[in-house]
This record gives C-alpha cells, structure tokens and sequence, in this order.
C-alpha cells in the first residue's frame, strides 16, 4: 500500500507502469485529505520499483500550494495468522 495522508486536490498513482489507483477530487479544506493505493499486484519483491504520482490542483486556484502535504508511506497491511495475544509490548502471534 502507498499512502500520504494529506493531498491536494486529486491524485492518480503507478506503480512500476501499472495503474495503481485515483483518488478523486476533494475541496482542499476538507481534511483528512488522505491518499491510499494498493500496489501488491505491481511490486517486484527484490528488485527496483518505480512509483510514479500525478497531482492536480490546476482546477482550483484557492490553493495555489496544492499537492502533497506530507510524506508518502509505503507499507504493508498486517496479516492476521495464528492466535492473537495481547502483551504488555504488543501483539505477537502464537504458529498453528
């Protein structure tokens, strides 16, 4: 997953040359303005990946600054295996 949480006003994302996702167009003082793509099927695990974003706020002038606010996050989601325990430092997973 590619995530930035605040961008403004619309974005789309590749990943690696395929299409990722669109997050369409929000007035920029409406917040959160988050994005979030899923990029699973175009990662290469162990090789190079290219992430390519475009914003546009032309269509809006009240924010001349738009586009991304903050910094972009790759990461993937947890997976839930085993049984769940709750400790004092986290949550670890008992193997089946």
């Amino acid at each position: 997953m590619v995530y930035a949480p605040v961008v403004e006003c619309e974005a789309w994302g590749w990943c690696n040359g395929q299409f990722a996702g669109h997050r369409p167009f929000q007035e920029g003082w409406v917040h959160p303005n988050p994005m979030e793509f899923d990029v699973t099927h175009a990662i290469r695990p162990g090789a190079k990946n290219q992430f390519t974003f475009r914003v546009n706020a032309g269509a809006y002038r009240a924010f001349p600054g738009a586009g991304f606010q903050s910094r972009l996050m790759l990461y993937s989601p947890k997976q839930e295996t085993g049984e769940e325990k709750k400790t004092g430092s986290g949550i670890l997973y008992a193997p089946q």
